[in-house]
């Protein structure tokens, strides 16, 4: 049989390309994914083509455009269908997906999994092996473990939770955990999956205090110079990001905060401002 090479898909939720270090922003720390960078490919001209959360997951899971899948926003998803991970299940492969996956209608059906540890987004819901352990750790009386929602869905934020229990560390944990504890007589396929940095914007101590809003620049305008291109839209609105700057700025700080946090563990040593 041909080299079955193990595989690890690590997907952050509404990231924005522009909040990498190593792919030109030199306003923010993401020292892991910088690495990815340097000893990867960066697909710059690739593009979402349903850029809702439940038409792109259904895309990547049955492997075709939402025009065929007939899932285009946040829709239940066709069912009996043959997944990418039945596909490598067949393969021989031990499949794992860990946090966010946003099936629909069924949040906990497997898709080929063989184990999911679950966690989706919402309050603190039952059957979620995060709010379990958030529970377990004496956290429950957390109302809004991923951020307050509602009017305050756009507004930055300071998590309800400490850094070593928030969604983004366990996340990160249960996949090392995975890897840790894996099958080694077979090949794996893990989906790490984080919810962050999809609102609410919310970050904890001390990944909250890693920049300055105020240094941060409007995360319309970052976009426009990284690529090199204009924006009719900005100039349009100009007014109204100047008038909103604060907001603007404060929410580059979360998509830049949320990126050194899934970065993880590293030399570079953590600078928060005073």
């Amino acid at each position: 049989m041909a080299e079955r090479p193990n595989i690890l898909l690590f997907m952050t939720d509404q990231q924005r390309a522009d909040t990498i270090n190593a792919l030109g922003n030199q306003h923010i720390q993401t020292p892991a994914l910088d690495s990815l960078v340097r000893e990867g490919t960066s697909f710059t001209s690739a593009y979402c083509s349903t850029p809702v959360c439940q038409a792109s997951r259904c895309s990547l899971l049955l492997g075709e455009h939402s025009h065929m899948t007939g899932c285009i926003t946040n829709m239940a998803m066709p069912q009996e269908r043959t997944s990418l991970m039945d596909i490598l299940s067949d393969a021989g492969y031990q499949t794992h997906g860990v946090g966010k996956m946003h099936f629909g209608p069924d949040s906990h059906k497997l898709w080929g999994f063989e184990t999911r540890d679950y966690s989706e987004e919402g309050g603190m819901r039952e059957n979620d092996d995060f709010c379990d352990f958030l529970r377990e750790q004496g956290h429950d009386h957390v109302i809004d473990p991923n951020g307050m929602r509602s009017e305050f869905y756009y507004v930055p934020q300071p998590s309800q939770l400490p850094a070593h229990v928030h969604t983004t560390q366990w996340s990160g944990d249960r996949s090392l955990e995975f890897l840790a504890n894996r099958d080694r007589e077979r090949p794996f396929f893990l989906w790490s999956s984080y919810i962050k940095p999809h609102p609410p914007f919310e970050s904890p101590v001390p990944w909250s205090r890693l920049y300055r809003p105020v240094e941060m620049p409007p995360a319309c305008l970052s976009w426009t110079t990284r690529w090199g291109g204009s924006c009719s839209t900005c100039e349009k609105w100009a007014s109204w990001t100047t008038r909103w700057s604060s907001t603007c700025r404060t929410t580059a700080n979360s998509w830049a905060t949320t990126g050194r946090m899934a970065s993880g563990p590293c030399s570079t040593p953590l600078r928060a401002c005073p």
